[in-house]
């Protein structure tokens, strides 16, 4: 009669025995940490200490093998839209991944109806088990009592917390705002502190810097021309000047900043953006003026009233102007279609191509062309412009596909041979036999393994004999694991390849009468366009990946059936 050993599951005040515990569970750690702590103190929620202390569970529980560990920092708990959930659900459903662990419920979600539904309905659904370190909760061990009501009760005081902290923190910040007792948050560039930290004064050089911009936009000097001012005279960004890093370059939005700024004509303006969980905002919007709170001449100006307004004025109508222009230019420019959006590159600098709408003082029709993306970017600073003519480099990708087709059209009669004169499946025999004597290792490996455990489990090994022979057998296994991982991956891509379901090959055959570049052909061939400052490119097709190891494969072949 196998021997039941019993002891105290660690932290969980609880008798845990070995005979409940079936099977061993692949489990992944979930760790979160939201927005307001990011980077803080949070007495002990930091994404470090709640893996630290998750991995120490597993370790001590030997029916828990550590598969992945998924994180997500700060990321709000109130809303389920976090990258490395969403990568831990693809594990789920994917069967890697048979129980999650987490330092607290809180980490997992503070949205009692969604964390809820998780918990209660999804996790069960898909056999996961889930373990809450802080709560002493294990789904397995807390099917009914107190244990099973702990969970939902659990995950309403975290909601409830969220959002209650929210709505006082929001309450908090609008008296103080309405009472002007709201302090700076981030200080506008050219102020800094006085000594006491009651008031904001001018900040030298940089406010003789600001003084500038508004009197060269007062002369009439572009934007783009007080960029390269700034730049000639290596003129520190707002970036650069609050200690945030170097490399930053002046740009319209940097300039338009400041010059809309309210501050610098001494008003505190305040809840110019907002963000509140209570209701509903996630992250932050730009507030309508009517709902700012404005603290008329509350500090020292850098520029008058009389000269803020004015440059105002000249760029709203600046913006009117270029918003008319775009009007009545807008059924022109919309014939000429990007046909390549998102998928042309520069060569050289790898940004993204700009698609240009022009015409010129002939009062000629619109064309397109593409220019570099950094080139634009840094007003002509960066790069080169790459001017690419839209049509004719249109031209040249339909004949570069035409040309691809037919290569792939005389591919596919190499591997209707190879079929046809038992090459392939030959080859495909081998593959076979590969695959099943790495299946077999894995087995009796397995076994091993499963051996390991049931010895454990009867208590002929204790805990240090077993994690000491589990990790002798570990490294063996995995790499028999990987082996029969890469061994059916060649086999399907080798299946792929010389079937005649060849994606390559079905691509090609639909574009081989192709004579000019359109959305349909740019949507089902081209993954990417590469251009180059001395007017070549590098046309990179969808599914090139597998023509590419059909080529390797069909050699190969031929070579064999040569020797």
């Amino acid at each position: 009669m196998a021997r039941t050993s019993r002891k105290q599951a660690a932290g969980t005040g609880r008798t845990e025995t070995r005979k409940d515990v079936p099977r061993v569970f692949r489990t992944a750690v979930y760790a979160r940490l939201s927005v307001e702590n990011s980077g803080k103190d949070d007495g002990g929620a930091s994404i470090g200490t709640q893996k630290e202390i998750c991995l120490s569970y597993i370790g001590e529980h030997p029916y828990l093998k550590l598969e992945a560990v998924f994180e997500d920092n700060g990321r709000t708990g109130t809303v389920f839209s976090r990258p490395g959930f969403y990568s831990m659900m693809d594990g789920i459903r994917d069967g890697r991944i048979e129980c999650v662990v987490v330092r607290d419920l809180s980490r997992f979600g503070r949205n009692y109806i969604e964390t809820g539904t998780y918990l209660e309905r999804v996790f069960p659904k898909l056999g996961i088990r889930f373990i809450s370190v802080k709560e002493q909760y294990d789904s397995f061990t807390a099917d009914t009592g107190s244990g099973a009501l702990s969970v939902p009760l659990a995950n309403m005081i975290n909601d409830f917390y969220s959002r209650d902290i929210s709505r006082k923190v929001s309450a908090a910040l609008k008296a103080q705002r309405e009472s002007g007792a709201y302090t700076w948050h981030n200080l506008p560039y050219g102020y800094r502190w006085n000594g006491d930290r009651t008031q904001i004064v001018p900040d030298e050089p940089y406010a003789g810097y600001v003084r500038d911009m508004f009197r060269w936009m007062l002369e009439g000097v572009p934007r783009y021309q007080i960029c390269k001012k700034l730049e000639e005279r290596n003129i520190p960004t707002p970036w650069e000047a609050k200690g945030r890093g170097t490399g930053k370059r002046w740009t319209y939005g940097g300039i338009n900043a400041i010059l809309e700024n309210p501050a610098y004509k001494g008003d505190k303006v305040l809840g110019r953006t907002r963000s509140a969980i209570h209701m509903g905002i996630k992250g932050m919007r730009v507030t309508d003026p009517d709902e700012w709170t404005v603290f008329e001449d509350d500090h020292e100006p850098l520029v008058s009233r009389e000269d803020f307004d004015e440059v105002a004025g000249m760029l709203s109508a600046a913006a009117q102007e270029a918003r008319a222009k775009r009007e009545r230019s807008a059924a022109e420019r919309a014939k000429i279609t990007d046909f390549l959006q998102g998928k042309i590159f520069c060569g050289d600098c790898g940004r993204r191509m700009v698609l240009q709408r022009r015409r010129d003082a002939t009062g000629l029709p619109y064309y397109g062309v593409y220019e570099c993306g950094a080139y634009r970017a840094s007003h002509y600073r960066e790069c080169a412009q790459h001017y690419t003519n839209q049509k004719a480099l249109y031209g040249r990708i339909a004949d570069a596909v035409c040309t691809q087709a037919q290569t792939a059209l005389d591919y596919e009669k190499l591997v209707r041979q190879a079929r046809e004169s038992g090459a392939a499946a030959e080859a495909a025999r081998q593959m076979d036999a590969r695959i099943r004597s790495l299946s077999m290792k894995l087995a009796a490996a397995g076994r091993k393994r499963a051996g390991l455990y049931e010895d454990y489990v009867q208590g002929i090994l204790d805990e240090e004999e077993y994690r000491f022979a589990k990790q002798a057998y570990a490294a063996g296994y995995e790499e028999l694991n990987r082996q029969m991982d890469e061994a059916a991956r060649q086999k399907e891509q080798f299946r792929e390849a010389l079937s005649s379901g060849n994606k390559w090959f079905l691509s090609m055959k639909k574009l081989k009468e192709a004579r000019e570049l359109t959305g349909e052909l740019a949507g089902t061939a081209i993954e990417r366009v590469d251009v180059y400052g001395d007017g070549s490119f590098a046309l990179t097709l969808k599914y090139q990946d597998v023509f590419e190891r059909t080529k390797q494969y069909v050699e190969k072949l031929r070579k064999e059936a040569r020797a």
